[in-house]
């Protein structure tokens, strides 16, 4: 009886140290599953933005790495590439992205010069060429859905040397004052090259549909001591009138940005309102000589309800 039990003492110890030995190995084998995932997961990221991108932009043909498209967070490239979406492909099975080849060059070939410095926090330069070039490769980096942080807001003239944000004073003139409006003349002369000044609308609530209804701004010609001289303006509505039960929609509003950007150069002047994107240009007519200044011209009131920034 003694040796029947010494043999199950015997067994049940061997059973305990394979049991034991078992459980090691399964314990290994978390491990290295473990690890492998790991790995795996780290190769799947490194794939996922490394990828080559062949792609068909407009019909000019491209090669990127996916992670150089999607350098800058939040943007349309974040999601456009999964493999889970149907991409159009033309027949050589390049990706078709619908995208004027020429701005999408310009904002590439600049995420490719920030990616050589890793720095995310650099600004998109506009093109020189004009305002509607200008403006056509703010209108894509907006649609690529691009943080306007990015966006250069610098102009620069004929000679490509930094103009930047101009700050200037502006002066009201008495001489031009009558019932309903007055007018005010900024202190920068403009001869040469294109150049940008934003005006902000500190109390917007001041137009109301019973007073006047409309701003006019502009350029005039640089004579400080002349009264009334030549200008070339454009006529901006506060408001705009609307079908029944619509009422009036308010074309300004408290902290709206207009941009004004003058051309020498093509004797153009184009204001946009940021807010809105709304825009308005004119050709500047030889009766205005330049060179040129700042013009607007407001709804009378004893404070002045923008200023220029």
């Amino acid at each position: 009886m003694s040796a029947t039990l010494k043999s199950l003492e015997t067994l049940k110890s061997k059973m305990n140290n394979q049991q034991q030995e078992f459980q090691e190995i399964i314990k290994e084998f978390e491990l290295q599953k473990q690890k492998f995932e790991e790995e795996k997961q780290q190769v799947d990221q490194y794939l996922a933005q490394n990828d080559i991108l062949y792609l068909n932009v407009g019909g000019i043909h491209f090669c990127t790495l996916r992670s150089t498209l999607t350098f800058i967070k939040n943007t349309i490239f974040d999601n456009l590439f999964d493999t889970d979406k149907k991409l159009l492909v033309d027949r050589d099975n390049r990706i078709f992205l619908d995208y004027d080849p020429e701005l999408f060059k310009l904002m590439l070939n600049q995420l490719r010069q920030w990616i050589e410095v890793n720095d995310s926090d650099q600004l998109f330069e506009l093109p020189k060429t004009s305002f509607n070039d200008r403006q056509r490769f703010r209108n894509f980096l907006r649609h690529l859905k691009f943080d306007e942080k990015h966006f250069d807001l610098q102009f620069y003239d004929s000679s490509n040397e930094l103009v930047g944000r101009i700050v200037q004073a502006s002066s009201r003139s008495d001489d031009n004052q009558n019932n309903s409006y007055t007018s005010f003349y900024g202190s920068q002369m403009y001869s040469t090259g294109c150049h940008r000044v934003q005006i902000k609308f500190l109390n917007s609530c001041y137009y109301n549909v019973s007073r006047a209804s409309y701003f006019q701004v502009g350029i005039a010609n640089f004579e400080k001591n002349k009264k009334n001289p030549q200008s070339s303006v454009i006529t901006w509505p506060c408001h705009t009138v609307l079908p029944s039960p619509q009422g009036v929609c308010n074309e300004i509003e408290d902290g709206d940005i207009f941009e004004i950007e003058i051309d020498c150069n093509d004797k153009l002047v184009t204001v946009t309102n940021q807010r809105t994107m709304k825009g308005r240009h004119q050709i500047v007519h030889d009766s205005v000589p330049l060179p040129w200044r700042l013009y607007v011209q407001l709804p009378n009131d004893q404070s002045t309800p923008i200023r220029i920034i």
